[in-house]
């Protein structure tokens, strides 16, 4: 199967959890036979797209479309013209049969589009609550509480007045609220239009079941580990068992 992984950023620019993720399971599948790309964006002056092979033979784009700032950031989620002939050329040259979106932030909704016109079934991992919350975490930007979700979106207005450090402009707050509406609603559709959604966790599962995502397409998939290359030995002791100690850092 051809498996096209839609992120939105990558290495080595960016190293994060969803972008070691999104590596370690391209390069599993390409293992397992299957033709594997990935698609991101880059965050750069002008407009274009560079190819490269990736380690473990998985075909990797870059698109840029200019230099992406936290406002902008937020914006694309609406439009962004010049990103879509990028993944449009991208989906010519590869031809994808499954299209994994490990995250859209800072990505038009209307790649997504794309892929339905086309006809390309795609998959969603919930990684956080970005499908929800624009701050992606939960956690207010104004006392750095955790959120229990949109309440008439006016409290995703007061969190992004904070983000901007305009908290003073508390009159911009219905009109904020109805830009937040609008994005939320924007994000629903591709949640509902998924062929599947997948929760990392049950709480996660559930979470996204209890803020309106279609609790037939959701299914828990507990993130894989990537193997150490050489099995792991036990260390022989002539001595007593002792207690395994962790440690996490």
């Amino acid at each position: 199967m051809r498996i096209l992984h839609l992120v939105h950023q990558y290495l080595p620019e960016y190293v994060g959890g969803t972008e070691l993720y999104t590596r370690w399971l391209a390069q599993a599948q390409r293992r397992r036979g299957h033709p594997v790309g990935v698609f991101y964006r880059r965050s750069a002056e002008g407009r274009g797209r560079e190819g490269r092979l990736d380690a473990g033979d998985v075909q990797v784009w870059a698109a840029w479309a200019g230099i992406v700032t936290p406002t902008r950031r937020f914006f694309h989620t609406f439009d962004d013209r010049p990103m879509r002939p990028l993944w449009e050329q991208t989906l010519r040259d590869f031809a994808p049969e499954v299209v994994h979106i490990e995250h859209l932030m800072g990505l038009p909704v209307s790649l997504v589009d794309v892929l339905r016109r086309r006809g390309i079934p795609y998959v969603i991992t919930l990684w956080d609550f970005w499908w929800v919350c624009a701050n992606a975490n939960l956690l207010t930007n104004y006392d750095r509480t955790i959120c229990d979700g949109p309440r008439a979106f006016l409290n995703c207005a007061r969190c992004a007045l904070a983000r901007a450090n305009r908290p003073g402009l508390w009159p911009a707050q219905p009109p904020l609220a109805g830009v937040m509406a609008w994005r939320n609603r924007l994000l629903r559709r591709v949640l509902a239009n998924a062929a599947a959604l997948i929760a990392p966790t049950r709480f996660v599962h559930r979470w996204y079941a209890d803020h309106h995502a279609p609790a037939a397409r959701l299914v828990t998939i507990p993130a894989g580990l990537e193997e150490p290359g050489t099995p792991i030995r036990r260390p022989v002791s002539s001595g007593a068992p002792r207690p395994v100690r962790f440690v996490y850092i």
